[in-house]
């Protein structure tokens, strides 16, 4: 198991997972060390390099990279990607100040890792409104306000224009299935057409910007890249010509 990710000046962020990773020796042309070396010894330019890795030309960054290379095969199932960088608690993975030294963590570390993925997908479900937004906050990072009076007013507002609140890609209803559920209407959930993270949000987020989905279309429609709206989710899976 492998996390992808970054290191600030504040710890690791990470922006994606790996699970049941297996591995190869990699067996790569002299071509394609040497693309590769050059790519890393452009990185001593900012000083993101170590001092002794710095000192190394192209030849000497190929025997650095040959040592313990390896390829890393995934299934697409196995491969999350992350919507919005996660810091990684310091109390799981202590942050170092090698950019480019491998961290080896314990699968418990992984486990609450992976946690924490799961709980910022869900947290991203129900969201913010038309209330102000974006403004930049000071914590252990910095990150976009939320306000879920938003996304239970968008909810509220197609109700009451609808009459139901169903998915508005695959059409399905709650009701249709869980009429006994108390509080059904719950498992709609309120998805960003433009997302938070994307240069075109103005930082405020109105309720009409809201599109309700099932939780299978809004898992689905996350892990499409490059983004989609849910109109184009809908014509591409459910309106097929």
């Amino acid at each position: 198991n492998i996390v992808l990710g970054f290191h600030t000046s504040i710890g690791h962020k990470a922006v994606g997972l790996l699970r049941n990773a297996s591995f190869a020796a990699a067996d790569l042309s002299n071509d394609l060390w040497l693309k590769r070396a050059r790519q890393v010894v452009a990185l001593a330019e900012d000083r993101s390099l170590s001092e002794e890795l710095c000192n190394l030309n192209d030849e000497g960054m190929v025997e650095e990279l040959r040592r313990g290379n390896c390829l890393v095969a995934v299934k697409p199932e196995d491969l999350i990607v992350l919507d919005v960088p996660l810091l990684i608690p310091n109390d799981i993975v202590r942050r170092n100040y090698h950019r480019y030294q491998l961290t080896e963590i314990e699968e418990y570390e992984f486990d609450l890792i992976f946690d924490l993925v799961e709980n910022q997908a869900s947290s991203m479900l129900d969201i913010d409104e038309s209330f102000p937004e974006g403004a930049l906050v000071e914590r252990s990072h910095r990150r976009r306000e939320r306000n879920s009076a938003g996304a239970r007013e968008a909810k509220e507002n197609f109700r009451r224009l609808h009459g139901t609140l169903h998915c508005e890609a695959c059409g399905w209803d709650p009701i249709d299935e869980f009429e006994a559920i108390e509080n059904f209407g719950t498992i709609i959930e309120a998805h960003h057409d433009v997302p938070l993270s994307a240069p075109e949000h103005s930082g405020i987020t109105h309720p009409e910007d809201f599109k309700m989905l099932c939780p299978n279309c809004h898992r689905a429609i996350h892990r499409i890249r490059p983004w989609i709206t849910v109109r184009e989710f809908k014509k591409v899976f459910y309106e097929p010509e």
